[in-house]
């Protein structure tokens, strides 16, 4: 009778583990966390094994993963809210459309945000106090100039590159305060950055320039604490990195050259507001505005934007690999610590990820 009980109780201790489906910790060899002592360190989308579908996994900082929902459609990660909650766009058949998600980081309990009965475009971006900007539209294309930005319900048009594609920046950028959104609007046969409204233009359209040679003012990036924003300047098939400030003075924001200037997109600064990213030609590189400094971070070119750690030291971004996990983490360290990857070998839980990394705004404050 004893040895059944014994037996019965390894039993449900096995099935107990089984559920979970928390990924062990890969051991890093000299790679200092970020966070102690093991709190969920980012979030990201990838595709369950188990379920088939495209799921939300959570990275601790002792670098093991577990699955967060388990939902029968597919959910891919956009941000993660402060103080508490991961935005996440719901799609999937039968969804009829995009729905905006909110996650608990701790449950994987879901809640509807909104509903859209077209596409949710892009990544969200998410303000102190709960505002939230995304970009929505069936159809993508510049010519037509279809689509929109949502402010919770306030509409504003936008504009979006011809050949939309995973590198490109978010729809929107917040200021600090969280109540002025800085946007690229359409405008003569290019586009311009404007701040809440269309006609509130920071930057002037090129008169009379054909539909290939106009100007377009994309990918803007709202410095903190500050009334500057970063964007990409594009004209015929050329990008560069400028910045404007809210009185409209345009100006360069660092002199690029060679492939660190070409093919420029996604630009991101860094919380402290010290430093910025952005991809091109040559990979992910970092402009540290303080020291006149440019740091090529890696010669990869990566499958979605790099993000920022919240205290400013570390960049996520998704790479390529070989093998049978076809796509991996990479988490870059600007502060001296070696850099990881995740996963280290192929995942058994998960397979292809889907869109960017997004970081624990709370850092040690929150549980995994």
């Amino acid at each position: 009778m004893g040895t059944r009980i014994v037996v019965a109780a390894l039993v449900v201790l096995v099935a107990f583990s089984a559920l979970t489906r928390t990924e062990s910790a890969p051991r890093f060899s000299g790679v200092r966390p970020l966070y102690r002592p093991g709190p969920a360190m980012f979030a990201f989308s990838a595709r369950s094994r188990e379920l088939g579908t495209v799921q939300v996994f959570i990275a601790r900082a002792d670098g093991s993963v577990r699955r967060l929902t388990a939902g029968r459609h597919s959910l891919q990660v956009l941000a993660w809210e402060d103080p508490g909650q991961i935005i996440a766009r719901e799609y999937g058949e039968g969804v009829g459309g995009d729905t905006l998600t909110a996650i608990d980081p701790r449950t994987g309990a879901t809640s509807t945000l909104w509903h859209e009965d077209g596409l949710i475009w892009n990544t969200v971006s998410v303000a102190r106090g709960g505002r939230i900007a995304f970009g929505v539209g069936k159809e993508l294309d510049a010519t037509s100039g279809a689509g929109g930005i949502r402010v919770h319900k306030v509409a504003s048009r936008y504009a979006v590159r011809v050949h939309p594609s995973t590198l490109d920046g978010p729809p929107a950028s917040w200021a600090s305060e969280g109540f002025r959104v800085a946007f690229s609007a359409p405008a003569g046969g290019g586009a311009v950055i404007a701040v809440n409204r269309p006609d509130n233009r920071l930057t002037r359209p090129s008169p009379g320039c054909s539909a290939a040679a106009c100007p377009r003012d994309v990918d803007p990036a709202w410095r903190p604490g500050t009334e500057s924003i970063a964007y990409i300047h594009e004209v015929a098939g050329r990008t560069s990195l400028r910045s404007v400030t809210t009185d409209g003075t345009v100006g360069t924001l660092f002199p690029l050259s060679g492939a660190a200037a070409s093919e420029i997109r996604s630009p991101a600064w860094a919380p402290d507001g010290r430093r910025l990213a952005y991809i091109s030609r040559a990979g992910v590189n970092v402009v540290d505005l303080a020291d006149g400094r440019l740091e090529h971070v890696t010669d990869v070119t990566p499958l979605s934007p790099a993000s920022w750690s919240p205290d400013s030291s570390r960049l996520a971004y998704v790479a390529a690999r070989t093998g049978s996990s076809p796509q991996l983490i990479a988490v870059a360290s600007l502060v001296g610590a070696r850099p990881f990857q995740l996963p280290v070998v192929p995942s058994r839980t998960y397979g292809e990820i889907v869109g960017r990394v997004v970081w624990n705004p709370a850092g040690a404050a929150a549980a995994g």
